[in-house]
């Protein structure tokens, strides 16, 4: 597989965020690193399964650095303010999650997308974003939740 470094990376990322216009919609952004992929001396031969591996991959840091420009308080002390924030990251998950499976990503990518924003609200409330968000069933929901909580578990912080 051809690895490309941090900073390889982080330069495909500055070239997508200054070329596309806010928001940045995820079929936009694939075809647009499909491309600039293209140009990359020795990545031709890479196959179609490692570019989007990569692709899902730089989505994933586009979509965290968004959410970090973000930050939510943990220690609000009104009630009103903890519900208005928890209001705002599920609505902002459930629209990242129509982006994306309207940009033709998986629902298992869609819904560790999503969970990488509300992993800190119950589980009802995640389950129900997931729902919404990548058009998923009760017990599809209910399973793609556990699958996410075990991969954070997982997942070097």
């Amino acid at each position: 597989m051809y690895d490309l470094t941090t900073d390889q990376k982080q330069a495909l990322l500055e070239i997508v965020s200054d070329s596309l216009p806010a928001p940045i919609m995820y079929g936009d952004f694939t075809d647009l690193l499909h491309d600039l992929l293209d140009d990359i001396a020795g990545f031709e031969t890479v196959s179609d399964a490692e570019r989007i591996e990569l692709i899902n991959e730089l989505w994933r840091q586009h979509d965290m650095s968004k959410k970090s420009d973000k930050p939510v308080e943990p220690d609000q002390t009104e009630a009103t303010q903890d519900d208005a924030a928890v209001a705002e990251a599920i609505a902002l998950a459930v629209t990242v999650g129509k982006d994306l499976i309207a940009g033709g990503a998986t629902k298992a990518f869609t819904a560790w997308s999503m969970y990488e924003s509300i992993n800190h609200l119950p589980r009802e409330l995640v389950v129900q974003a997931f729902i919404e968000g990548a058009g998923l069933t009760e017990k599809g929901a209910m399973t793609y939740w556990y699958n996410c909580r075990r991969k954070a578990g997982r997942t070097p912080k």
